[in-house]
């Protein structure tokens, strides 16, 4: 009898905690779906800063320096992706082109479909990443 109370027991407590851990799992999954799909993102230099500023303890001055900084290399990252980009395009271009070759008309359909979704999100992405730091 003893064997079963204690048996019963752990099984009670085993169960309670997998019940914890799903239901805290849910709450932060769905906190982090609706934060990505919110219109109100933080903006990744914010990201960066809040990391550096937690991780290294910064002051107000340091966290104010160390924002500028991450701003105008993430502008100079931009412009140096603004003058590669037509080449970048050119290759990705040249490389769907030569698959596209290989395929059957109904495959050529959906990666078609594929790339134009692809150049919509990347679109969507550089307008983000051009108002930033502003």
């Amino acid at each position: 009898m003893k064997k079963w109370k204690l048996c019963s027991g752990l099984l009670a407590i085993f169960v309670s905690g997998v019940i914890v851990g799903y239901s805290l799992g849910d709450i932060h999954a769905r906190k982090n779906i609706e934060h990505i799909f919110s219109g109100d993102r933080s903006k990744p230099h914010e990201i960066i800063v809040d990391k550096l500023a937690r991780e290294l303890k910064l002051s107000g001055e340091q966290r104010t320096f160390v924002e500028g900084v991450v701003c105008r290399t993430r502008a100079q990252l931009s412009e140096l992706r603004r003058h590669h980009h037509p080449e970048a395009e050119r290759m990705i271009s040249s490389g769907v082109a030569e698959i596209r070759e290989r395929l059957d008309p109904e495959q050529q359909k959906k990666l078609d479909a594929l790339y134009e979704r692809m150049k919509k999100r990347l679109g969507k992405w550089k307008r983000h990443a051009a108002e930033d730091c502003k």
